[in-house]
């Protein structure tokens, strides 16, 4: 309470005057009596140095007596709406009724300058944003500074009660323009361009004081701010922007090799160009098929089954298990997400099945006539990620007449037999004792872990004897035969006579003067030399001994005519 004692109040800006002892104060301020009067007086900026800068006036300080025993309150005004800055504060002088100086209280006003919100939104894929448009107040905050305790004044009164500060209030928004290159545009609505493409639209609400943004379905990111200019009820106009995020629900389609399980992640996204995050486990996830929900579906193409879809609602990790022998894309999936907030979206998933191709061969082999040769099937794999080889779960089988056959063993008439151990691809050839030459090569089929198939060809060549007796005819190369009915675990092929075998020339013998025939073994040139008249011509020299045999044979019926 302000005692009754006490005369003068004084509103100054200048504290000097307070230690000015030789000076009246009332009468250099104002005086206020019990009545319920106001003092007015004009606000200066502040220098550097914290002293009040003539001629500036920014605003007003009113000190208003309450009355007898109710004490004074200090406001203050902001008159320059555009000043942003300290003002020179005011100091309340009390003097006593001999107009003796008692204490002082001072008040500043701190100066917050009117500010635009810039509003900051996130949103779904698809989904409107909305941002609200506000100006916070620039009228002041009012601050005080108290005297210390021993004064005089402050063991008396406690002038904290005596004075009311003004709180601050919005300012209302009286409308709203978007900013385009540096001007105001009336438009109700405005393209969201980024990178040279829409990405969706804004549009003014003027009634909620809102800038709407409707992004395009398939956008994803962050456009650029839209600004925009709010003009206010103090006739003040401030620049703002409204900057948003889009966040899209994204699964990746795959790609990947034969009979390889695929896996696809769903994630959160901010922007195209940065990693999702995982979502939530209590996001509900499912396979959504002819209107029914799932966690698992059978993926199919053409209406056929060619894997298994499956989803782990605690990742949301959503993997494609195809079939061993499919190659392709299957039909898309179209999966379910729904949000915290209830909200759904569709993704639909389509994975990508590259063939696997493995090879094989086997080395050809060269043997003797009569003499058995041997080989082995050798698969490759097309990947590192799918076995190749060859045991009881993965059998090498002959194929013949372009079916894969089960026979161990396959019997060629005139040529010979071939024998074949499945689990280990291990392939024997044992021509016929007669047979020599190249028949056609026998194919064998191996299989990886898709089941894969690989042929293989086996070719032989059968060298002739140096010396025989009777040469056994040649069978066709290139005829591999007739395939007949056999015991089981065995094929055999009968091979059509190609040409009838040859008989030797028989010579007519003469009682008078017989000759002795020569062995096969016997060179023909001695036969020759025990012909006396034989001439020494050289006869030319032959690989068939049979034809030596004919040759000595008409030989000696020539000279013994001549006798």
């Amino acid at each position: 309470m302000w005692p009754a004692t006490f005369g003068p109040i004084t509103l100054t800006n200048n504290l000097n005057q307070i230690f000015d002892r030789n000076t009246s104060i009332w009468v250099e301020g104002n005086y206020i009596d019990t009545g319920r009067n106001s003092i007015k007086m004009a606000a200066q900026k502040m220098d550097e140095n914290g002293e009040p800068v003539p001629d500036t006036n920014v605003g007003t300080y009113t000190l208003t007596s309450k009355g007898a025993h109710r004490g004074a309150e200090v406001s203050f005004e902001l008159t320059d709406s555009t000043y942003n800055g300290p003002i020179a504060p005011a100091y309340v002088i009390l003097s006593d009724s001999n107009f003796e100086y008692i204490g002082f209280v001072r008040f500043q006003p701190q100066i917050i300058r009117g500010e635009v919100s810039n509003p900051s939104t996130v949103g779904w894929q698809g989904k409107e944003q909305h941002a609200k448009i506000s100006i916070k107040n620039n009228l002041p905050v009012i601050t005080q500074n108290d005297n210390p305790s021993t004064d005089l004044f402050y063991q008396r009164t406690n002038p904290e009660k005596k004075i009311e500060q003004k709180k601050p209030s919005n300012i209302d928004v009286r409308d709203i323009k978007f900013w385009v290159n540096g001007s105001a545009t009336g438009a109700q609505s405005l393209d969201a361009i980024l990178n040279d493409e829409k990405i969706g639209v804004y549009r003014i609400n003027r009634g909620k004081n809102e800038i709407i943004y409707q992004p395009s379905g398939t956008f994803v990111g962050r456009p650029q701010p839209i600004e925009f200019i709010a003009y206010g009820s103090d006739g003040h106009s401030y620049l703002g922007n409204f900057s948003q995020t889009v966040l899209g629900i994204q699964l990746q389609n795959t790609h990947d090799i034969q009979g390889v399980t695929q896996t696809s992640q769903i994630t959160i996204i901010s922007s195209p160009n940065e990693p999702g995050r995982p979502l939530d486990s209590n996001w509900p996830i499912d396979f959504i098929s002819n209107g029914q929900a799932s966690k698992q579906l059978s993926a199919t193409k053409n209406g056929q089954t060619v894997g298994l879809y499956q989803i782990d609602p605690n990742t949301g990790t959503v993997s494609f298990a195809p079939d061993k022998n499919f190659i392709g894309q299957p039909d898309k999936v179209t999966i379910r997400v729904t949000s915290a907030s209830g909200e759904q979206t569709n993704l639909q998933y389509q994975p990508t099945v590259d063939a696997v191709r493995p090879s094989a061969r086997i080395a050809p082999t060269i043997g003797e006539q009569g003499q058995s040769q041997t080989s082995k099937v050798r698969i490759t794999s097309g990947s590192d990620q799918v076995m190749a080889r060859i045991d009881a779960n993965h059998p090498a089988r002959f194929i013949i007449n372009g079916q894969v056959s089960n026979a161990e063993k396959i019997s060629i008439s005139g040529i010979g037999s071939y024998i074949l151990e499945p689990s280990t691809g291990l392939v024997t050839f044992s021509p016929d004792f007669e047979y020599f030459g190249k028949p056609k090569g026998i194919n064998i089929q191996v299989t990886d872990d898709n089941n894969t198939p690989a042929i293989a060809t086996y070719n032989v060549t059968v060298l002739r004897h140096q010396v025989a007796q009777q040469p056994s005819p040649a069978a066709n190369s290139g005829d591999q035969g007739v395939i007949e009915e056999s015991p089981a675990g065995e094929t055999v092929i009968q091979q059509p006579v190609s040409q009838q075998q040859s008989q030797p020339v028989q010579q007519p013998q003469t009682q008078q003067q017989p000759t002795p025939q020569p062995t096969p073994q016997q060179p023909v040139q001695n036969v020759a030399e025990q012909v006396p008249g034989a001439d020494n011509t050289e006869l030319p020299m032959l690989d068939d001994t049979n034809a030596w045999y004919m040759i000595a044979i008409a030989l000696l019926g020539a000279l013994s005519g001549e006798e």
